[in-house]
């Protein structure tokens, strides 16, 4: 960013500024200018960003009215990046280029996946399928039925609009098929009126770490654009004595399986919010080479994602881990619906569900490479 892109405009663009009159401009963006204004960002990430010609490169400030602030990630920035305001209980962005080892290396983005028949659309919503999406009537078969169809054509993508999909059991998404909902973007905190999985199966299982994930993954297949979120599951720590004793048995957090797992190479998880779940994503049980797994946020009381199983190489990138997607959630069992003080109960009595969540890496990074 800087005027020596009208020095090098193609000949097409008239009237380019002559070298006196870019030297002029250069002399007043350098005086007043600020290349970009982060105000209320949450999960940001910067990559690769060259601000020359300005008063201030990158300003972080609050913003108004009372904003919280920004917070994040950035590398490979050449601006000159001002701190004006920076969120406490989150902290600064964190620089990568600060670490020395870090300086020369670079990172090479998330190959986009997609499915292998894109020509092939299902919605769940048209017949044969009939889904309802009214958080009511159990949509699992209807879904699955289209998931297998979609299958058995060689690949498609089966569509969720916008809606609550209750799911009973769970639901295995075949070789060259996505699963997708309304979402084409990065989302958290979402309102009831997106697409929401309401996923029941799994509730307190005695084996959350091998038990069949809600959903699976088969060989290059995906899931994009949806939230996933728990109706029975709860958000007090039932074993802390700091707890009230009727919010501990009222809302215990309960074990569940893997919301997401992988059962093959090259499958996608984009643009995808858990919302509260117990277990996040797996790549450990099945070796699940050049995984990808990016835009998504995730609260998950035991393990965020789990590499393993000698997988080789994956993404995981644009990955959020927190308790604020359940704590801002809009549905009936969060924490924010109940409220603290209604509850008479303080952030600390709240289990704070992302501070035990791990993510468990053991693989070689092949997106990490030297200039």
């Amino acid at each position: 960013m800087d005027s020596e892109i009208w020095a090098n405009a193609p000949s097409a663009v008239i009237n380019k500024p002559s070298a006196a009159q870019r030297e002029q401009i250069a002399g007043y963006t350098n005086s007043y200018l600020f290349g970009i204004k982060l105000w209320k960002n949450d999960g940001l990430t910067m990559y690769g960003i060259s601000i020359n010609e300005a008063n201030n490169g990158i300003l972080i400030e609050q913003g108004p009215p009372s904003s919280n602030g920004s917070y994040g990630a950035m590398a490979k920035i050449n601006a000159n990046v001002r701190t004006d305001f920076v969120r406490a209980e989150v902290g600064e962005f964190i620089n990568t280029d600060k670490v020395w080892q870090a300086r020369p290396l670079f990172y090479a983005f998330a190959p986009v996946r997609k499915p292998a028949n894109e020509s092939n659309l299902i919605n769940v919503k048209d017949a044969p399928y009939n889904a309802k999406g009214n958080g009511v009537a159990d949509d699992g078969p209807a879904i699955q039925s289209a998931l297998t169809a979609a299958g058995i054509a060689g690949g498609g993508t089966v569509f969720l609009p916008p809606g609550s999909y209750k799911v009973s059991g769970s639901l295995q998404v075949p070789t060259g098929v996505e699963l997708t909902g309304s979402h084409g973007y990065v989302h958290a905190h979402n309102n009831l009126d997106t697409t929401v999985l309401l996923a029941y199966s799994g509730n307190d299982t005695t084996a959350p770490d091998s038990a069949t994930a809600f959903l699976t993954l088969s060989q290059g297949a995906g899931i994009k654009g949806f939230s996933v979120y728990y109706p029975e599951q709860g958000f007090a720590d039932g074993a802390d004595p700091g707890v009230p004793a009727d919010i501990r048995s009222r809302y215990p957090v309960k074990k569940y399986p893997y919301t997401v797992r992988a059962a093959g190479t090259d499958t996608w998880v984009k643009y995808v919010e858990i919302e509260n779940g117990y277990n996040g994503i797996d790549y450990g049980t099945t070796a699940a080479d050049r995984f990808v797994v990016s835009g998504t946020w995730i609260n998950a009381a035991n393990v965020a994602v789990n590499v393993g199983a000698n997988t080789n190489g994956g993404w995981v990138e644009q990955v959020v881990v927190t308790y604020g997607t359940f704590f801002q959630s809009k549905h009936a069992n969060s924490p924010h619906t109940y409220g603290f003080d209604a509850a008479k109960i303080t952030r600390s009595h709240i289990r704070t569900l992302s501070s035990s969540a791990t993510v468990r890496m053991s693989l070689r990074l092949p997106q990490i490479r030297l200039p």
